[in-house]
């Protein structure tokens, strides 16, 4: 829980205001069989591509249901990582 509510300080100081967002939690299946490589996690989906910019689904993102997103994973999270938050 600390770091979900870490992550979503830094992505409402990104912009400064209260950023929305979709959460989605992946568990491992629940089959009975085993998967090793598989782990639980987390993805966050602001829909702000910029402070004054929404990202809208295209055709693709709706057809596959997922989202893209248009810029380098590393990048972002370099910048969520540059953000200070007060302790």
């Amino acid at each position: 829980s600390k770091i979900i509510k870490e992550l979503v300080n830094r992505y409402n100081k990104l912009f400064n205001f209260r950023m929305p967002y979709v959460m989605i939690i992946h568990q491992i299946p629940t089959d009975g069989k085993d998967y090793p490589y598989y782990h639980f996690h987390f993805e966050f989906y602001p829909p702000y591509r910029t402070k004054n910019k929404l990202k809208y689904l295209a055709g693709c993102e709706l057809g596959a249901g997922t989202f893209i997103n248009d810029t380098l994973p590393e990048e972002r999270a370099a910048e969520l990582r540059s953000i200070i938050l007060e302790k």
